[in-house]
């Protein structure tokens, strides 16, 4: 049923999927470098990185 069905391809949806792999590349250049500057520059261990998931036991 959903073979038949033609995928719809606009040039909106073109300049979209564009924009979108684009934005993605340029957010993960952006966390790598902010990665490799911590680690390399700031001296901050990898595992450091799990203390902003570690619960408070409150109570």
């Amino acid at each position: 049923m959903l073979g038949g069905v033609q995928r719809l391809t606009t040039p909106l949806l073109r300049q979209m999927d564009a924009f979108a792999q684009r934005l993605t590349v340029v957010i993960l250049g952006v966390a790598a470098a902010v990665f490799a500057f911590a680690w390399l520059g700031r001296g901050y261990a990898v595992g450091m990185a799990e203390g902003g998931t570690k619960r408070l036991d409150i109570g």
